[in-house]
C-alpha cells in the first residue's frame, strides 16, 4: 500500500526478505516513516538486520509501549514514532563495528502497511 508512495531509489535501497518483510537503510528511515505517518499506523517495534552475501543476522530491537487508556490515536501513533527514533539514535552509536552497507533496520507497524 505505502510502497507506491516511496521514491524508487529508496526502494532499490531497502532490503527485501523473502516472506517479503522490507527493512530500510538508516539514511532512508526518515523519509520511510514521514510517508508511513500519513496512514497513521503506529509502530509496534523495530529490529536491526545485518546482511552479508545475502545471509541475513538478526540483532532483536525493541518494542514501543502499548496505548495507554487515556491516549488519543494521535498521541499514540505520535509517540510510538518518537520512541523508534530515540532507540534509532541510541542503537546507532552501538553497532559501529558493523559494516554500515550491510545494516538495515526492520519496522514493524500496527497493521501491515508496506
Amino acid at each position: 500500500m505505502v510502497k507506491k508512495y516511496l521514491s524508487e531509489d529508496v526502494l532499490n535501497r531497502a532490503y527485501i526478505a523473502p516472506n517479503g518483510e522490507v527493512a530500510w537503510k538508516k539514511k532512508d528511515i526518515e523519509y520511510v516513516l514521514s510517508i508511513t505517518k500519513k496512514f497513521k499506523n503506529p509502530i509496534l517495534g523495530g529490529d536491526i538486520w545485518i546482511i552479508d552475501n545475502s545471509k541475513r543476522m538478526e540483532i532483536p530491537g525493541f518494542s514501543t509501549n502499548s496505548k495507554n487508556f487515556n491516549e488519543t490515536d494521535e498521541v499514540y501513533i505520535n509517540r510510538t514514532y518518537d520512541e523508534f527514533f530515540e532507540w534509532l539514535l541510541i542503537i546507532s552509536k552501538t553497532n559501529e563495528f558493523f559494516d554500515k552497507n550491510n545494516i538495515y533496520y526492520l519496522i514493524t507497524f500496527e497493521n501491515d502497511i508496506l
